[in-house]
């Protein structure tokens, strides 16, 4: 991630898809490829940065008997050459990603 948010700002060659946080929305049907060992596991939906978390999350689904919880895979962030009048010229970067059920966290809510 830092990779991306890096190369938005500063590279010449190698532009990153700008990442907003804490959350990410770049287009009104965002979609991100997910793989694993280079092949297709599934989609990315949104991001963002969960500061009571503190990780960065991507929401999306996967092929279940691809990515059960821990699996490591790879979301492929960016969409070049896009014809969305929102979305600025940038280049695909590939952030390591871990798969984990939803909810991520269990927050304590204590009622006073």
């Amino acid at each position: 991630m830092t990779d991306v948010i890096r190369s938005s700002l500063f590279a010449v060659d190698s532009n990153g898809k700008f990442m907003n946080m804490p959350l990410s929305v770049y287009s009104t049907f965002q979609c991100d490829e997910v793989t694993k060992n280079g092949g297709r596991a599934g989609i990315s939906q949104t991001v963002g940065f969960s500061q009571n978390a503190k990780v960065a999350a991507f929401l999306g689904s996967s092929q279940s008997r691809a990515c059960e919880p821990g699996t490591e895979v790879t979301v492929r962030w960016g969409e070049p050459r896009s014809r969305r009048p929102t979305v600025e010229n940038n280049s695909i970067h590939e952030i390591r990603a871990k798969v984990a059920l939803a909810p991520y966290y269990q927050k304590s809510i204590k009622l006073v």
